[in-house]
């Protein structure tokens, strides 16, 4: 009750901090008024490093090209105290001290008037891929829409049959409606969001992109703490982990001095597999050494081959990139349970991610507690302490296991599209009967695996390093410009104090990495940077 009352005090009240924030962006940003028709739009988003690089980068654009900066909303979860406008009203007003004004404000729909239509269309998805598959006006929402019940239920599959889920349909019809609408009446020269995916960020980004409006986010790490990165949103395949993994190979090969960039893959691949180093969003390298579960040691005298499946967060964005064999990850957990329920020639382990919803765990317990074959590993476990396993297979569906696995000569399947797609060095079955053979007759599959290490040096440049090279992020861009070591979405420290005071000392990087990647990524529009 203590919390919810602080939290409510927060919308209710401006901070002392969040107040003199607003004057220093007033006063930094009072003479770029823009009286044009045309116009960019970014997202309204409750996270200050966000809001404060979006503040310097709509600006730098508006200055140089006369345009009008507006936001939209939507609402990523509905409370009780979500279902009034008050809940956006001081971040509005820190949004009007940059220029940004109401552009799109879900507050101020009307009353959703097609729910007999909705009804309707609803009523002939009668499975989860249909639901996946949905398209409305031309243009794919069914993963969004499924995405969004997902994060908001906390329901790891999606049911057809739960009110929740049509009342969420209905929501992505309305919005669809009114973003639409506003396209047409509006010139839009740019679009800004967060993310690329569930209803409330996923829907205006594909219709911007259907009327040929680039599309711009800030990626980040680790909740919005970290790797603080411009990306443009590809227009084919609208997905926010779309790095131009489709083409790696091919870009590579156009690049000079390819020695020199498969020994940056080399020492990010050691450090990462000798421990070292770590993913930003982890809190811990998974290849620390720890003691094994005894569970573990049981296993390995009984002479069976051992298969390690590395789960997914249940809940997070599970339709990020473009194809899966399942449906979602809860579908694909059930999938290897009832496999292992009947097989005789596998131990079989899962880990769950280190870094999944709390959630998660309630799910396992819950759901999957009847299946006795299956080996359960503390999610902290080390990959390292797995790999002295030998595994057979290791089997994840997008994870980064494909190229550390890999590595070490262990052969990875991936469940659906992933990153590495573009490379030899781990399997990639496009069904549920291919997959099982790759199981079930992996020698046989094991020769089409290219384990030379090269291949792997390749796809980690390409990946963790080609875009920050080029943009020069290692040079202009650091995340204490964004986000202090203590700050969190608790923080006692207000970040608004910290942005205001450092200001000066940090926007000449920014703005120099801002027109870095702009002249990189934008070469063919019609805009001055």
């Amino acid at each position: 009750m203590i919390n919810k009352l602080i939290f409510l005090k927060k919308k209710i009240f401006l901070s002392k901090f969040e107040k003199e924030f607003i004057v220093f962006n007033k006063n930094l940003y009072q003479n770029n008024h823009n009286n044009s028709n045309e116009q960019i739009l970014v997202e309204l988003f409750d996270h200050p490093p966000l809001i404060y690089f979006w503040s310097i980068i709509t600006n730098y654009i508006s200055k140089k090209n006369k345009l009008k900066i507006k936001y939209f909303y939507f609402k990523t979860y509905n409370s009780l105290i979500s279902k009034f406008i008050f809940f956006i009203k001081n971040l509005s007003k820190i949004y009007n001290s940059f220029n940004a004004n109401e552009g799109i404000n879900e507050y101020n729909f009307p009353v959703f008037k097609k729910k007999e239509f909705a009804l309707n269309k609803f009523s002939k998805i009668k499975s989860k891929k249909q639901l996946e598959e949905f398209r409305y006006k031309g243009i794919k929402i069914g993963d969004l829409i499924y995405d969004t019940y997902i994060r908001t239920t906390f329901n790891p599959s999606a049911n057809l049959d739960d009110d929740k889920l049509f009342d969420i349909f209905c929501r992505a019809i309305h919005i669809f409606d009114h973003v639409d609408n506003y396209f047409q009446k509006n010139i839009v020269k740019l679009l800004i969001t967060s993310h690329s995916y569930y209803i409330q960020y996923g829907i205006i980004l594909r219709i911007g992109i259907k009327n040929d409006i680039p599309v711009m986010m800030v990626h980040n790490k680790a909740r919005g703490n970290t790797e603080f990165r411009l990306k443009i949103i590809d227009t084919e395949y609208p997905f926010e982990h779309n790095y131009g993994y489709l083409n790696y190979n091919k870009d590579f090969k156009k690049l000079k001095n390819k020695s020199s960039r498969i020994k940056i893959g080399k020492k990010l691949i050691e450090e990462r597999i000798y421990g070292h180093k770590k993913l930003s969003y982890l809190k811990h390298s998974p290849y620390k050494k720890n003691k094994i579960s005894k569970k573990i040691f049981l296993k390995e005298t009984n002479k069976k081959e051992n298969i390690i499946i590395f789960a997914h967060c249940f809940f997070d964005a599970v339709h990020r990139y473009r194809y899966s064999i399942f449906e979602d990850y809860f579908e694909q957990i059930i999938f290897f349970m009832e496999l292992s329920e009947n097989d005789k020639k596998y131990n079989w382990f899962i880990k769950q991610h280190p870094n999944d919803l709390p959630y998660n765990d309630v799910v396992y317990k819950e759901k999957f507690s009847k299946y006795k074959k299956i080996i359960f590993l503390d999610k902290n476990t080390s990959n390292t302490e797995i790999i002295k396993l030998n595994p057979k297979i290791a089997i994840t569906n997008n994870g980064s296991i494909a190229h550390e696995f890999s590595y070490f000569k262990i052969p990875v399947i991936n469940t659906g599209d992933n990153c590495h797609i573009n490379y030899n060095f781990c399997l990639h079955p496009k069904t549920k009967k291919e997959l099982t053979n790759m199981i079930y007759q992996i020698e046989r599959y094991k020769n089409k695996i290219n384990f030379d290490p090269k291949n792997i040096y390749e796809f980690m440049y390409m990946h963790y390093a080609h875009q920050v090279l080029k943009n020069n992020e290692n040079k202009f861009l650091k995340d204490s410009y964004f986000a202090t070591k203590n700050f969190n979405f608790n923080s006692t420290v207000n970040i608004f104090k910290y942005y205001k005071n450092y200001h000066k000392k940090n926007v000449f990087f920014i703005n120099n990495y801002i027109k870095i990647f702009l002249k990189n990524n934008f070469k063919s529009l019609n805009l001055n940077f």
